[in-house]
Parts: C-alpha cells; structure tokens; sequence
C-alpha cells in the first residue's frame, strides 16, 4: 500500500511555513477559488512541455496514482492566491516548475519572497533540485538569479505541425532503442554535451529508457556502429503533443535526419499533432537540421537549476546536541522561516528533527 499511502500523506500534509507567506498543497475545495482568480503564468513554459489545466493538476496532486505532477497554493499577504505547478522530471526529488501562477504586482519583492518560501518547502520534501525553463529576455530571470538558481543552458524551442514535416527515407542502420541501449546513450550524451552542463543536468542512465515516465510516453531509436551509439532521438509523447530530443556525435552530423524521421515515424503522431524540439544553444548543426525537416524557431528560453539543503532526521550521540542547538544562530540564513528544533531523548542518543 505505499503506492497509495505516499499521495495521501502529500495531501494531507500541513504547511509549516513560519513567515508571511504560506504555501501547502492543493486540496480539492480549492478549485473554487482558482476559478475565480485571475492569474499572471510568470513562466509561460511551452504548451505540451508541462503546462496543463489546474484541475488536470490537481487530479494529479491529490488523486493516489498521478503522483509525477503536484500543484501547491500560496498565499502572499501582497499578492493574495497564488498557484504553483511542479513536475517530477527526470526523478521524484527533481521538480522542474512549470507553471508559476500568481496575481500581478509592480512589487519584484513580493515574487522574490514566494520563490524563496517556495524552494524551503521542496526542500521539506526531500527533493535534491529546482529548475525550469525561463524567456531569455524576461525580467522573471533576474528574480530566480536573485533566489540563487544558476543559469546553465540556453535553448531554442522548435515547433511544427506534424503533417507539414518533410522526413527522410527509412534507413535499414536506425533501429528500435533497446532497454540495454541505456549506457550507450548515457556515453553519447556525456561525450557531446558541455561537462558543466552535465553535472547541472544530472541525468542518469534512467532519463534515457523507454517506456512511461512522468505522464509521457517515451520512445527512442538509435543508430549504432562498433558498440557504440553515434546518434540518438528520444520522442515523449502526451495526448496530441510529442517532445523531441536529438544527441548526435559531430562524426554523425549528416545522420539527425535519419534518426528523427524514424523516431517520429515509429511515434505515429496525427497530421495536426504538436511537435516541439528543445535545441541547446551548444549544439552544433541541429539548428539547420530541425530547419531543413520544416521547423521553426519559436522561442529562446534559459534552463536554469538550484540545489537544495534536504531537511533529515539524524540520530546522533548526546556530545553533539550542544552544537546542533548552536546552528540556527551561527548559520541563520539556512534555518530562517524553519520551525523550531525540538530533540527526543532516549538513553544514549539525541534525535535531531
């Protein structure tokens, strides 16, 4: 009963949020109210990449299977009601925001002091990362920079219709990805891709199986030679929109066309379906590659990331409790807005929580 008991203890989770503002999960009576608030999307992540209805979130934020999307609610006393939409991506204890709903104000303050509440409560949860895609000329990027998340890539976003792409013919080198493919293509993309990148992404070998992650219906194929992967194209489908992701030695240039034709084949999108591709700026020739197969450019984001301090319980000996009670006052920028320690006493150990 895990699989349900998880989910019920998120909804049933009460904030702990000392300061002004307050942030808890969704819960279902809170429709209502978002029905009737009229909300500025600070983020205005692409349609398809996680921006989805609010009853669709909070479905998933309280019903005991759709656990990979969560929806909190804030309440600023500036700003009043606000929503924030998480999706676990690539792992449960990394949530990439993708929705940042709130009231608008001249006050960047006010925002500022909802982000910060905001990453004390992830960190709450036990989550390692926060990231998300933000407009490269939005004043919003200043505000996350301010909060201490660290800009690491810029990416174009492509867009085309699925029945306007010009795709090349099948080539008999692409095949099917296979479960063992996972390590090859771990390899491919740590060889093409910018080793600050890498650390900021941390992706692991799981990023890259097929199968059904996060709500997404998640296909590959590859295309080998000599154990190794030269090139690779992911394809993450949901409902009408498909997410493409192309990793190509420089040696395989020429070869992204034949990748993506039989990736985008084998997912079978519908004539009026989305097709969106996330190209990094650091990505030689697939520009003019996503170009000449009939996308367009439709806009620039910056991917930017923080790593959080994760809140334990620690059991330690009885000689280390008058240091931990020392903490908040020699580090209080880390313990400001938690809640006060309190220790358990058994016969020979403290616990800390």
């Amino acid at each position: 009963m895990m699989w349900l008991w998880r989910p019920l203890a998120f909804w049933r989770w009460r904030s702990r949020s000392s300061g002004e503002v307050q942030i808890r999960p969704v819960r279902w009576h809170d429709v209502a109210r978002w029905m009737r608030g009229q909300h500025v999307d600070l983020l205005e992540v692409p349609h398809g990449i996680g921006n989805l209805s609010l009853w669709a979130l909070t479905l998933g934020s309280v019903w005991p299977v759709r656990r990979n999307r969560l929806l909190f609610r804030s309440e600023h006393p500036a700003l009043g009601t606000g929503w924030i939409a998480v999706q676990q991506d690539p792992r449960p204890e990394h949530w990439m925001i993708t929705q940042l709903l709130q009231p608008y104000t001249d006050d960047s303050e006010a925002y500022l002091l909802l982000i910060e509440e905001f990453l004390r409560v992830a960190g709450r949860y036990g989550v390692q990362r926060v990231h998300t895609v933000i407009p490269r000329e939005s004043p919003v990027l200043s505000l996350f920079e301010q909060a201490g998340f660290l800009p690491f890539r810029r990416i174009t976003v492509f867009a085309a219709q699925a029945g306007a792409l010009v795709l090349a013919a099948p080539s008999s080198a692409v095949r099917p990805q296979a479960v063992h493919d996972g390590w090859a293509i771990l390899r491919l993309y740590e060889r093409v891709t910018p080793r600050p990148v890498v650390y900021a992404e941390a992706r692991t070998r799981a990023s890259w199986q097929p199968g059904r992650r996060a709500g997404w219906h998640v296909r590959g194929v590859v295309l080998p030679y000599e154990h190794e992967v030269i090139a690779y194209c992911q394809v993450r489908s949901r409902a009408h929109v498909h997410v493409v992701e192309v990793l190509a030695d420089p040696s395989a240039a020429d070869t992204v066309g034949d990748v993506l034709s039989a990736a985008l084949r084998g997912a079978r999108p519908v004539p009026t379906d989305l097709v969106l591709a996330l190209v990094p700026e650091d990505a030689l020739g697939l520009p003019e590659a996503f170009r000449r197969f009939g996308f367009a450019p439709v806009d620039e984001r910056v991917w930017v990331a923080r790593y959080l301090t994760r809140m334990a319980r620690v059991r330690l000996p009885r000689a280390a409790a008058p240091v931990l009670r020392e903490l908040p006052e020699l580090v209080p920028g880390v313990f400001r807005g938690l809640p006060q320690r309190q220790f358990s006493k058994s016969r020979s150990h403290y616990t800390w929580c």
